[in-house]
């Protein structure tokens, strides 16, 4: 049996196609390819144009080229002024095109297209015309010798009609090598899976991302109703969003608005997106208060000093300022990411309202994300709301993130599922490197996603993570946040620097969970970065035995 592309006729082939389809199937030897059904849209001479056709059959001979064949069937008819006849079975009388200028035209439009995509010579072709409810006798007429006629008679014995029509061309008798039988195969009847690009998917899904839900709307209703509100959501509610039209919104009252965060770089985005409100982290305007009161700030470089000087003497400065600084108030304070606040500062952020009545103080925080040992005040008189459905992460993301603290996502119905969590274990420092650049490249040079929409993110510190230690994967230069990006530079950062920011697409890597540090909460922080697609790479301590030191000391 030879090979029949495609494997069975179409339903909605003609009867005639389909009889000619089982003779050609039956009786053709296996090494001939045997194609049905070819429809083409070819350029034509005209640059500006294309040339549109169809060629029921085309056969190709292991050695002697190809054949294309129009099958007409019913009782055929050409009248005095060359014009075309079929009837069918049930008498009825059609107008059809002269077959075998179709076979020739087609035979001459698919040689010209395989010009090209063929190497070497090009293929001897031939055509010829299938009656296949007829009996033919003799000669069409000039244009159509009895040669090249496949008739009812012939149907039982068509590859050796085949063989007798290319002897009528003069075909040449040489064996096609295997790579042009497969070229030709592959340039009439490819096959193919087309899915949409990546980037063209995150693009859909955004969409959908960023309509406020019908909680998030009674959440900013509530909070025009109450001046003091504490809204505790996790990741992807939308939290920062709601604080920041919050803000936009006092500012619009004639409200003197300040807006808080702990995270360095999610202060800068937020500067960079105020909007007649003042946005900063709580160290900075803790410094700027002692400036402005002309005290001391003297941050020492003992590592332990430092961070107590970070936990307990900044917010006393801050204090002490506004002790100084009276003016130094505002009508509302906004604090985002409110649960890495120490519990001994919020006395500090109560000093910074105007006036205790009447001033606007609204915190956002989730428990979840608490790595920093905060802890909101009961002592400020906030009433609680809650934020359910996340609206920054596919479903996929969602459930992995939940997952991790044992909790069920609530995203919205119409919510993007989004593809599969990547997750890939390693031994060793070498092979975190190659699988991030591996991601990198399939991201970036396989899907067309532009670099800036990227993020890595560590679970070490950047002196301990081979990856940001490599520098460069492939052509992309690593970068940190704040420092100036050239062209393919990728951003790297610690999960702990990144809270509170999102990416499209997020790597998270140097994962350890073997560690006596490692805490679900931290890697729920840094997985829920991704709003469309997450890879997360640990770390998998191998045994004693089959580790060795490099490896043993990368996890270590």
């Amino acid at each position: 049996m030879p090979r029949m592309l495609p494997t069975r006729p179409d339903p909605d082939s003609p009867d005639s196609e389909k009889r000619v389809f089982k003779a050609l199937e039956r009786e053709l030897p296996d090494d001939w390819v045997c194609i049905h059904a070819r429809r083409f849209v070819l350029p034509a001479t005209d640059v500006h144009s294309v040339k549109e056709g169809e060629i029921d059959f085309i056969v190709l001979h292991p050695k002697r080229g190809y054949v294309c064949l129009e099958v007409k069937g019913g009782r055929i008819e050409r009248d005095e002024n060359k014009a075309w006849y079929s009837t069918d079975r049930h008498g009825k009388r059609h107008s059809i095109k002269d077959p075998g200028r179709q076979a020739q035209n087609a035979c001459r439009s698919i040689g010209n297209y395989l010009r090209g995509r063929i190497q070497g010579p090009p293929l001897h072709y031939s055509w010829g015309v299938v009656f296949p409810d007829i009996t033919v006798e003799s000669d069409l007429g000039p244009a159509l010798p009895r040669g090249i006629i496949v008739d009812r008679n012939d149907m039982g014995s068509v590859a050796q009609q085949i063989e007798g029509l290319l002897d009528t061309y003069d075909a040449p008798v040489k064996e096609i090598p295997r790579n042009v039988k497969e070229a030709f195969v592959s340039a009439l009847a490819p096959t193919f899976s087309l899915v949409p690009l990546l980037r063209e998917r995150l693009d859909e899904e955004a969409a959908e991302l960023v309509r406020l839900t019908e909680e998030q709307k009674n959440a900013l209703d509530y909070c025009q109703e109450n001046r003091r509100v504490a809204v505790q959501g996790g990741a992807g509610t939308g939290k920062t969003i709601l604080a920041m039209e919050k803000a936009r919104r006092l500012v619009e009252e004639g409200k003197s608005v300040l807006f808080l965060c702990f995270n360095i770089p999610l202060a800068d985005s937020l500067r960079e997106a105020a909007e007649g409100f003042t946005a900063m982290h709580f160290h900075r305007l803790c410094e700027e208060m002692a400036a402005e009161a002309g005290l001391d700030w003297d941050v020492p470089k003992d590592k332990d000093k430092e961070q107590a000087f970070w936990a307990d003497e900044a917010p006393e400065l801050l204090l002490k300022g506004l002790e100084l600084k009276q003016e130094k108030r505002y009508d509302a304070v906004i604090i985002d990411e409110g649960q890495d606040f120490k519990l001994h500062w919020w006395a500090a952020v109560e000093e910074l309202l105007a006036d205790k009545d009447s001033s606007h103080l609204y915190v956002f925080h989730d428990p979840n994300q608490d790595i920093y040992d905060g802890e909101l005040s009961s002592d400020l008189g906030l009433t609680r709301i809650n934020l359910t459905w996340n609206c920054r992460n596919t479903v996929r993301i969602a459930e992995y993130c939940s997952d991790l603290l044992e909790q069920d996502a609530v995203t919205k119905a119409e919510a993007p599922p989004g593809i599969p969590v990547k997750e890939e274990r390693v031994t060793g420092g070498d092979q975190m490197v190659e699988a991030v650049r591996k991601l990198l490249h399939h991201y970036i040079n396989e899907e067309g996603i532009s670099p800036e929409r990227i993020v890595i993110l560590t679970g070490r510190s950047l002196k301990r993570s081979p990856v940001y230690q490599a520098g460069k994967l492939g052509n992309h230069e690593l970068v940190r946040l704040g420092n100036k990006k050239k062209p393919n530079s990728v951003l790297i950062e610690t999960l702990h620097r990144f809270k509170g920011l999102e990416s499209d697409i997020a790597i998270v890597c140097d994962i350890d969970r073997s560690s006596e540090r490692f805490d679900p909460k931290i890697l729920y922080v840094a997985a829920s970065r991704a709003k469309h697609v997450l890879a997360v790479i640990e770390y998998e301590v191998a045994e004693d035995a089959g580790a060795s030191p490099q490896d043993k000391a990368a996890v270590a």
